[in-house]
């Protein structure tokens, strides 16, 4: 999945993940992070070449004038139009993510669940709360916009959108809590 983004919020939302990650990792392994959660790396990021643009090599900045990119993302409130960011490549980059599947939304709305099927997710989100979400949030990371649109399903569910995410010291108390 690919995102058009200004290049300075891209940097920064990559920043900002880098944070949470980093303190993730004091505490599990890459391996478990990779389970439940979706967090972008410097190495996600790339700049536009507005000949042939790229997601893996085939899309045409041209694409972009239907609104899409990489078939998921609406663009017309990234940036005015593809024709401005021909103008101005230099300003945007391209954000690759991995591919986790359909929005919670838009699994429950396209898919006819059987009992398998339901059981199969319902574990997974049961998981995904009491070993990924709770020892996120004991570690001081909270997401602050979980919702069906940023959880993700095709193997398991996962959770993607740090864009709201706060990182607080640990044990949270009154006196350490700052709202920004």
């Amino acid at each position: 999945v690919s995102k058009l983004m200004k290049k300075k919020n891209l940097h920064e939302e990559v920043n900002e993940v880098r944070m949470i990650k980093n303190r993730l990792l004091s505490s599990v392994s890459r391996e478990y992070i990779d389970k439940y959660f979706i967090l972008a790396k410097d190495e996600d990021t790339c700049k536009i070449n507005v000949n042939s643009f790229t997601k893996h090599g085939k899309e045409n900045i041209s694409d972009l004038k239907t609104g899409e990119i990489g078939g998921t993302h609406e663009c017309d409130k990234i940036y005015p139009s593809a024709s401005y960011v021909k103008r101005n490549p230099s300003k945007y980059e391209i954000l690759n993510m991995i591919d986790g599947g359909s929005d919670l939304n838009e699994y429950l709305d396209k898919e006819v669940l059987t009992v398998a099927s339901f059981n199969k997710l319902n574990n997974s989100l049961i998981d995904l709360l009491k070993h990924g979400l709770a020892k996120m949030n004991s570690l001081g990371i909270y997401h602050c916009d979980l919702k069906d649109l940023n959880m993700v399903y095709k193997d398991r569910v996962r959770i993607i959108d740090w864009g709201l995410a706060s990182l607080l010291d640990v044990p949270f108390t009154k006196e350490n809590f700052h709202i920004n």
